[in-house]
């Protein structure tokens, strides 16, 4: 089986970090624990767009490395533009995040569905940043 295919179909639930329900930062920690033994933190009470300007922080601390689309291999992880409720309406921000597959494709959580697998190029458009942590080989492993 391919790892992917263990996550299709988890439920998406707000600052969810298991089987049982994730959001898209639970989603990317869960399949970066079990598949590589790596550890990221839990972010689970912050909203997605604190957590993703930790992630952006984070991003410039040495454990990052960023990647170019050709260079992209499993694991590492796709930020993205996605649509976010304000209090004053709706606004495009980078606040999605979803992991590179083999083939590929991308793993990625549908707020309000279910985690879901598509080909890379269609979210390209969406693509804010490619970004590799140091702790992972070529392999995927610690």
């Amino acid at each position: 089986m391919n790892w992917p295919e263990c996550y299709i179909g988890i439920p998406h639930k707000e600052f969810g970090r298991d089987r049982d329900g994730a959001d898209c930062w639970g989603l990317v920690r869960l399949v970066l624990l079990e598949q590589c033994k790596l550890f990221l933190p839990r972010y689970d009470t912050v909203s997605p767009a604190d957590y993703a300007a930790m992630i952006e922080a984070k991003r410039k601390t040495p454990e990052w490395l960023g990647v170019i689309e050709p260079a992209m291999q499993p694991f590492d992880l796709v930020r993205m533009w996605t649509t976010v409720k304000t209090k004053d309406g709706r606004i495009r921000a980078p606040v999605h995040i979803g992991i590179a597959a083999p083939g590929k494709n991308i793993l990625h959580m549908q707020e309000g569905d279910s985690a879901i697998c598509e080909p890379f190029a269609a979210i390209k458009h969406r693509v804010v940043e490619i970004v590799r942590h140091r702790g992972l080989t070529e392999h995927g492993t610690v």
